[in-house]
């Protein structure tokens, strides 16, 4: 055995054609290692050979059956190559910014008069992530807004119920209940066909008075519902801004299946956003009835949440002092679809 050892491997001149030899790499015997014999392959007359002489055994501390092969020694190219992920294994996270973007879009698709993110509403330590209204011209042809949708976005679950510590134990019961909810209904309407509202002349948006049922199943089960709705919501900002009735449409939006609708607050509705920030609504919100006064309080406070981003996209900006300072023009990127991996 030949060579020099280095990093508890015996380092020993590699095969050529002229020499005949090769390395082989073999365990230390000082265990963790290995080590390189060189053996002689030049070949040998035939009638030489004899069943001893058919394998070299060279003088190893070891059987020569317990060698290995020396590992190829990598590409500089494969060795340095960054491993790549495939589309479906990448995971991309949604932001609450991705999130309000997203229901901005949603927003602007449906023609409103006007839309801005971060909007206050009537209560002043509340600011709506998105708000949009509608106008139509009313006495004198003057405009009133007379539809205003107001949109929460939630990146996690955590995030939807902060105020409730038994969200975990009190969703799931609520659910349950949503569930029997819907079979009690589907028999009131087999049993009493006269709660139907025939004013209604459309069976998809046929109208039922459930309340007035003579199911006291029914009766109980909403009853349990309210209960449960009042522990998770109770207090909560969910509550509290639909309290305001400054909007006459409230939606939850959130990542795709996150929510379920039957884990809403009363009234809201549900908005899923995808991987490529497009808006699926799930559940159509209540609509809800608001002094005019109300709804031109929130429009103006679109307005003005909407200044702030004019400001920016023209390149000025206000101190704090008040002083008007001009700064370049933001830059305008490409065009994105969908939201990159984080």
């Amino acid at each position: 055995m030949s060579g020099n050892e280095y990093g508890g491997q015996m380092a020993l001149p590699l095969f050529t054609e002229e020499s005949g030899e090769k390395t082989v790499c073999i365990p230390c015997s000082g265990g963790g290692g290995t080590a390189s014999g060189v053996f002689s392959t030049h070949d040998e007359p035939e009638s030489a050979a004899s069943p001893e002489q058919d394998t070299l055994t060279p003088d190893l501390p070891f059987p020569l059956e317990e060698r290995k092969e020396c590992p190829p020694v990598p590409d500089p190219a494969i060795r340095n190559a960054v491993p790549t992920v495939s589309d479906s294994e990448e995971q991309r996270y949604l932001s609450a910014h991705d999130l309000q973007r997203a229901v901005l879009a949603w927003l602007i698709s449906q023609n409103p008069t006007a839309a801005a993110v971060r909007v206050p509403t009537r209560i002043a330590k509340y600011k709506a992530d998105a708000a949009a209204f509608w106008s139509s011209p009313k006495k004198h042809r003057l405009l009133m807004p007379d539809k205003i949708i107001l949109v929460e976005v939630r990146p996690t679950r955590d995030a939807c119920w902060p105020d409730c510590s038994d969200s975990d134990e009190i969703l799931p019961a609520i659910r349950d209940i949503q569930e029997k909810r819907r079979v009690l209904e589907a028999r009131i309407r087999d049993l009493e066909p006269e709660l139907r509202d025939n004013a209604v002349l459309f069976p998809e948006i046929e109208s039922w008075d459930y309340t007035s049922t003579k199911l006291e199943e029914y009766h109980s089960c909403i009853h349990l519902l309210k209960e449960y709705e009042t522990a998770l919501y109770k207090g909560s900002r969910f509550e509290r801004i639909r309290e305001a009735e400054a909007a006459t449409e409230h939606y939850l939006a959130v990542p795709e299946g996150m929510v379920q609708q039957d884990e809403l607050a009363e009234g809201w509705g549900l908005l899923y956003v995808s991987d490529d920030l497009l808006v699926t609504e799930i559940c159509k919100a209540k609509h809800c009835e608001c002094p005019q006064e109300n709804l031109l309080h929130l429009a103006q406070n679109i307005a003005s949440s909407a200044l702030t981003d004019v400001l920016f996209a023209h390149g000025i900006s206000v101190s704090e002092d008040g002083d008007i300072q001009f700064r370049r023009l933001p830059r305008k990127r490409p065009v994105q679809t969908s939201v990159p991996p984080k």
